[in-house]
């Protein structure tokens, strides 16, 4: 054995081992077949010239020139049908359509093979020698100009294809097949004609070679450059393949992060291994067990849009999972693709924009009763009155007289919540300063349960005046704080509230309940923070509605006054809320711009240094408020 084919043996094993594996990263199409029937002749024409060149008698040698032949025949027209194939997927407008010309020299080369074939009877194709050099017959020049035609015009077609398209990208795959194409053209003229070395198998390793890097390097003929789990890698969403029995074979990093601190690891069981860790969108625990549950699941995450689950992680992450059954060549099914994906942002962005509308419904619903109701409220209190002008003097009369009176005021008083909750109410703004608001109101609070329950108050060192109705103000933040005092009546803490100026963009903010369409700019804002239980997402979404409560005690508009007067000032309202972790509400009211420069004043930085004092309850000298000024 030569060295030529030592040297060759081992390169072409080697450029079949790394096509293989090229091979696998080809999407499923048109492309594979040809290359697997280029591939599979390339082998062919190598295994036959190893038999051929070492035959013992004339059957091997026969039987070596038949592979051999049955390979090198061939080669040339898969190798322009790939050409033809490269060229069109790259979108490239050949010279005619494909189909009339494209499989017509498979004519040529079949009959060739026939005659191959039979040429132990005839030997018009060859005269096999076995100490000598092979004699070529007529045939076989006949299949050499074929062949060698087909060679050239792959080559001209890969040049039409580099000038028409012309990007880089396209260029250097060009010029890779092309190169392929002169090393197999050139190596095999030259044994040819100089009959000496055989390097038959040193030829086709380098050529194949050439493809292979342009398959791993460029992405010749559809070959992903990368590894799919190289891609997975980086991807955003988490990805996990899942074997047919329901193991986990591969997850990317994201994956683990979604699902962490869950431990799912290659070759645990999904989905029961999370199972236990999901609710839907109802927050109804999944079983997580039995044969029947899987099916459900996984059928659920074969629909179109997923499924959205909630993992009880982190204070309830939302998920979306899906999946794709992956396949193989022949069509069996061999694994799942889960997808999954945090939605979380966007179940929260739905959660406001749905909670905007209702609000908004709730809005225009309180303004036309209100108005209604004060038109009827009106002919109740003027007859009441003209029948008590008219009345002789009859005290039981009169009583139940003032007690409908005093009923149509309430009613009154209810009605301009209403409208004021509608944004219809006219406001009366004045300057107002907001630390000093919060003050006045500090020591209303007494004890009212029996866990102590304190007022910590954080107030700038720098006068904040806004627009505001100092009334309206004040009992805003009278029933923030009530409501935040009644989250601690069973836990104990203290209340904390913050005032200051900030620079506000509202387009930015995934927080706020109102004040949306409000311009950018610096407002001072009241924080009223506690560490209660939070609130859940069926409240969150609901606690400024008219009427709506969480307490069997308390009735009325609640929150929603609030809400109307933030509306009508043209403030912000934040609300921040974690099952578990507490509430935080903030106003954001626009500042008097008499008194405030257009130039911001935004602190930030290390706080400044303050004054601590203490202020007693005057009504039960229990709780301690303890201010802070900035």
């Amino acid at each position: 054995m030569s060295a030529f084919e030592v040297i060759g043996g081992l390169a072409l094993s080697a450029c079949l081992g790394f096509a293989a594996a090229a091979f696998l990263r080809l999407p499923a199409g048109r492309v594979p077949t040809v290359l697997t029937a280029f591939v599979v002749c390339t082998g062919l024409w190598a295994l036959g010239d190893v038999v051929a060149s070492h035959a013992g008698d004339m059957l091997w040698k026969q039987v070596g020139l038949a592979i051999l032949y049955t390979g090198s025949i061939f080669l040339p027209l898969f190798w322009w049908l790939l050409v033809v194939r490269w060229s069109q997927g790259l979108g490239c407008p050949l010279p005619v359509t494909p189909r009339r010309w494209a499989w017509l020299p498979l004519v040529w080369p079949g009959a060739l093979w026939l005659l191959m074939l039979t040429n132990p009877w005839h030997g018009e194709f060859i005269t096999p020698r076995l100490d000598a050099p092979n004699e070529y017959q007529p045939a076989w020049w006949l299949m050499a100009v074929v062949n060698y035609g087909l060679i050239v015009a792959a080559l001209g077609l890969a040049a039409w294809t580099m000038r028409r398209v012309g990007t880089p990208e396209v260029r250097k795959q060009g010029a890779l097949v092309m190169a392929a194409g002169v090393v197999t053209l050139v190596g095999n003229l030259a044994y040819v004609l100089m009959r000496e070395p055989n390097a038959t198998l040193l030829t086709l390793a380098g050529s194949g070679s050439l493809l292979v890097v342009g398959m791993y390097r460029e992405g010749l003929f559809g070959v992903l450059p990368v590894a799919l789990p190289t891609i997975a890698h980086h991807d955003p969403d988490g990805v996990l393949v899942v074997r047919a029995d329901g193991r986990v074979a591969y997850q990317n990093p994201a994956a683990q992060a979604l699902f962490a601190p869950l431990q799912l690891g290659v070759e645990s069981r999904f989905p029961g291994a999370i199972g236990g860790q999901l609710r839907d969108a109802q927050g109804m625990r999944l079983a997580a067990s039995g044969p029947e549950w899987e099916e459900r699941f996984w059928a659920s995450l074969a629909r179109p849009e997923g499924a959205v689950l909630r993992l009880d992680r982190d204070g309830g992450r939302w998920l979306r999972l899906s999946c794709r059954e992956v396949r193989s060549r022949t069509g069996t099914p061999r694994a799942l693709c889960v997808r999954v994906r945090d939605v979380s942002d966007e179940r929260a962005a739905e959660t406001t924009a749905r909670r905007a509308r209702r609000l908004e419904s709730a809005a225009e619903l309180a303004g036309g009763v209100s108005r209604d109701f004060a038109g009827l409220l009106g002919v109740i209190e003027a007859n009441a009155q003209l029948l008590e002008e008219g009345l002789s003097e009859d005290p039981a009369l009169e009583r139940r007289l003032g007690r409908i009176l005093d009923a149509a005021q309430s009613a009154h008083d209810l009605s301009d919540e209403l409208r004021r909750f509608a944004g219809g109410a006219s406001a009366h703004l004045q300057p107002v300063e907001l630390s000093e608001s919060v003050i006045s109101i500090a020591g209303r609070f007494g004890e009212s349960t029996g866990t102590p329950i304190g007022l910590s108050l954080d107030l700038v060192a720098e006068p904040v005046i806004v627009e505001a109705d100092p009334e309206r103000l004040r009992d805003a933040l009278c029933e923030l704080v009530r409501n935040a005092r009644q989250a601690l009546r069973e836990v104990g803490g203290a209340v904390r509230v913050q005032t200051g100026v900030d620079t506000i963009d509202p387009v930015r903010r995934d927080d706020l309940v109102a004040g949306n369409e409000q311009p950018a700019g610096r407002y001072g804002y009241v924080r009223i923070e506690d560490d209660g239980a939070g609130m859940a997402p069926a409240v969150h979404e609901r606690v400024f509605e008219p009427f709506f409560t969480t307490s069997e005690k308390r009735r009325g508009l609640g929150l929603s006054h609030v809400l109307g007067m933030v509306r009508s000032l043209g403030g912000l309202l934040a609300l921040e809320t974690q099952v578990g972790r507490g509430t935080a509400v903030t106003l954001y009211l626009p500042l008097d711009p008499a008194t405030h420069g257009p130039e911001p004043d935004v602190r930030s930085g290390a706080e400044p240094a303050g004054v601590e004092s203490g202020l007693q309850d005057p009504t039960s000298g229990a709780v301690v408020h303890r201010m802070r000024r900035r």
